[in-house]
């Protein structure tokens, strides 16, 4: 399943634009059978992602700040991903989480 079908973003977008759609995917545990793994059970998934030099530097601090603002989130495990062309470098930090208790 494509993270982009999970969040509808496309690649290329940008904070400002993530910030904008606020994406959440639902997702429910999933064991694959015959293989003895399980996924991690996750609610939501919420994606930052920046390319230009000044949005990357920010990218923490506006990380921080949405965790802050969703006290009711757990997260779970992240994905940190970098890529690059000759001329663009993507950072993408993915975070997973569980709704818990409203604070």
């Amino acid at each position: 399943m494509e993270l982009s079908w999970l969040t509808g973003m496309a690649v290329g977008d940008t904070v400002a634009q993530i910030q904008r759609r606020d994406p959440v995917a639902n997702m429910q545990q999933v064991t694959q059978q015959g293989e003895g793994r399980s996924m991690i059970d996750v609610t939501g998934v919420k994606v930052f992602s920046a390319t230009k030099a000044k949005e990357r530097e920010l990218l923490g601090e506006l990380i921080t700040d949405w965790i802050r603002t969703h006290p009711e989130h757990e997260i779970v495990d992240k994905i940190v991903t970098q890529s690059s062309d000759s001329e663009f470098h993507c950072l993408t930090i993915t975070l997973f989480y569980k709704h818990g208790p409203k604070h």
